[in-house]
């Protein structure tokens, strides 16, 4: 999924660098990795238009929290 929303942007990352942050992201859905890779884009992009770097998309990870981690302490138990 990371490779589709490069590819979408032009972008390319080597495959085990991908491979490791598939790992990473293990439980995001395609909007949150989608989210990852824009972050990672403008970061980039605001350091001289740059290609976008493995080391970008893990910097860029954490400001992204997964539905699936964030949901259990946001909601309230059913009443």
């Amino acid at each position: 999924m990371l490779a589709i929303h490069l590819r979408a942007r032009r972008q390319g990352v080597a495959e085990a660098a991908l491979g490791r942050l598939a790992t990473q992201t293990e439980g995001y859905s395609a909007a949150e990795l989608e989210q990852v890779v824009k972050i990672a884009c403008l970061t980039a992009f605001q350091d001289g238009g740059r290609p976008v770097t493995a080391e970008d998309l893990e910097s860029a990870r954490p400001s992204v929290t997964p539905l699936a981690e964030g949901a259990p302490s946001t909601c309230r138990p059913a009443e």
